[in-house]
């Protein structure tokens, strides 16, 4: 199950148990949360349109400029 849910990942899939707590990373309160989610969806290459709507609103509307850059 580890190694399959890896796969996974690695192929930028994510299964429906991780989809909702990963979007909730982009309306964190800590920066290092939501800069970290901006900056796996690039290294997964996830084209999600719910993930890349969320990108695009921390691109536009985060008060910090890394987490902008990131998204």
């Amino acid at each position: 199950e580890r190694a399959k849910r890896r796969k996974s990942l690695r192929s930028g899939v994510l299964t429906a148990k991780l989809m909702q707590p990963f979007l909730k990373c982009f309306k964190d309160d800590h920066v290092s949360v939501r800069d970290y989610a901006c900056r796996t969806t690039y290294k997964l290459q996830i084209r999600d349109e719910a993930i890349r709507n969320l990108l695009l609103e921390c691109v536009e509307f985060d008060p910090i400029e890394k987490v902008r850059y990131s998204a």
